[in-house]
């Protein structure tokens, strides 16, 4: 990987649950509703698309049911992580912050203990990296 596609790999991945990559499809959005944009962060859009989508990915990857009262309910908390994500990637592009391959490497072993654990959630872990 490259230098800058590491440090955006890192990034997401210090921001996003190991469940991030399940492909979560967004439904249609219902008669009405449209594209609304509900923040707006030094400039950075969040709309309604990305807490419906992050909402969705939340309560499949903990389990909780996928009702219109629970997704309802986890909104509130979702655009506030969403907001607080922006922000700290503004700050992270802000200070031209790079994390290397092998801190990446080195975190992916530390959050599943074992390398098999690692591998077993989808990892491929460079030679050189452990």
């Amino acid at each position: 990987m490259t230098g800058t596609t590491s440090k955006w790999f890192a990034i997401g991945w210090l921001l996003l649950s190991p469940a991030a990559a399940l492909a979560v499809t967004p439904p249609p959005p219902q008669a009405g509703q449209g594209m609304r944009i509900v923040a707006v962060v030094n400039g950075d859009v969040i709309s309604n698309a990305d807490v419906e989508s992050r909402t969705r990915l939340f309560a499949l990857s903990t389990g909780l049911p996928m009702t219109p009262d629970v997704l309802d309910r986890l909104k509130h908390q979702i655009t506030r992580q969403l907001i607080d994500e922006k922000l700290r990637m503004q700050e992270v592009q802000r200070r031209h912050i790079v994390i290397q391959d092998k801190a990446i490497a080195e975190a992916n072993l530390i959050k599943f203990n074992t390398t098999e654990e690692a591998e077993k959630a989808g990892f491929k872990l460079a030679k050189n990296c452990h």
